[in-house]
């Protein structure tokens, strides 16, 4: 009698795991606000914990379908995952002969745009960017206007520009020519022209964060995180309300915190404006950015329009920030007025 039930079991639970994959590979491929909760979660999360219970069943059952399931919680991981193609565009590097160039290496026609989160106006963490010799810097819970003057023109002397509406702030080498704060304040946008007469615009943001619940079995939490999932993509769309890549409009950055990792459908907005994410294009390291001891996720980010390329995008320690700091360098393709 156990032997049957020990059997049915070894039947049921590969049917049981095969289910559980298909519910994640379709939640994360169609990302609905109502699955908000569960692809908040990493998904190399779930591919650890689909792949161990995959693993676990093989070892009690001796069942071959546990093994081939186990297999393909790897292969999707791998291929889902956002972090690995930086983990492995730094393993190519590791391998290479040719030793990979510092953050100090940089071509002349190379631009540099560095986005911090000064938790609560920390000085000290907008400081820590001077090391790294940044064309632009983007600043969320931005220092007050008197500390920002004080970097800046530590940063730039007289080429100083420095925009500060609501929490967050701009300080570049340049001049702005416009300058505009969202509605909602949770967005600048300014329009600049860097001292070697390029012009591009900027749009610096910080929206709400959103932070899974591991507490799945609770509904109640399930609303907040999908209200927050909604109206920040409403935000995104109003951002972005205008913009026409068939104009003659300059090139754009949109960076800053995002408040949740890539993949998420607030960023449709973005892809359909042909914006690419430049890590996803040229990062070379883990890429997480919150928060900063065990990056966990990627909320600091920066999306290129058509005419910037970028060149790299790495991510740093911040001993003053609750993330780290990301810097993207990228060289600008259309032509200066």
């Amino acid at each position: 009698m156990f032997r049957k039930i020990f059997k049915s079991i070894g039947i049921l639970v590969p049917v049981l795991l095969l289910l559980f994959y298909f519910t994640v590979v379709v939640c994360f491929l169609n990302r609905w606000d109502s699955v908000v909760p569960f692809t908040l979660i990493p998904f190399w999360l779930w591919t650890a914990i689909g792949a161990a219970l995959s693993l676990l069943s093989w070892i009690l059952f001796r069942h071959q379908i546990s093994i081939i399931i186990f297999i393909v919680w790897l292969v999707t991981g791998i291929a889902f995952s956002y972090e690995t193609r930086g983990m492995f565009r730094e393993m190519a590097f590791a391998l290479s002969p040719e030793k990979p160039s510092s953050l100090a290496d940089r071509e002349p026609d190379v631009f540099r745009i560095i986005s911090v989160h000064c938790r609560d106006g920390d000085a000290d963490a907008a400081l820590e960017t001077v090391p790294y010799d940044p064309d632009i810097i983007f600043l969320q819970r931005s220092p007050l206007l008197s500390e920002l003057t004080e970097i800046g023109t530590k940063i730039y002397g007289v080429d100083a520009a420095i925009i500060r509406t609501h929490t967050n702030a701009i300080i570049a080498r340049g001049e702005f020519l416009t300058t505009q704060t969202s509605e909602d304040k949770k967005a600048q946008h300014a329009r600049l022209r860097l001292t070697k007469g390029q012009i591009i615009d900027l749009t610096n943001i910080e929206l709400p964060r959103s932070l899974p619940t591991f507490k799945l079995w609770d509904t109640a939490r399930w609303e907040p995180l999908i209200l927050n999932r909604v109206e920040n993509r409403k935000r995104m769309r109003k951002y972005l309300e205008g913009y026409n890549t068939s104009l003659e409009l300059p090139p754009r950055i949109v960076g800053g915190d995002f408040g949740t990792s890539p993949g998420d459908n607030i960023f449709r907005p973005l892809k359909r404006s042909a914006f690419s994410d430049g890590y996803n294009t040229v990062g070379s390291d883990w890429g997480n950015t919150y928060p900063a001891s065990t990056p966990f996720f990627r909320h600091t980010q920066f999306w290129l329009s058509n005419g910037i390329q970028p060149v790299r995008v790495r991510t740093v320690r911040s001993k003053h920030s609750d993330q780290k700091i990301v810097i993207c360098d990228f060289k600008i393709t259309v032509p200066s007025e």
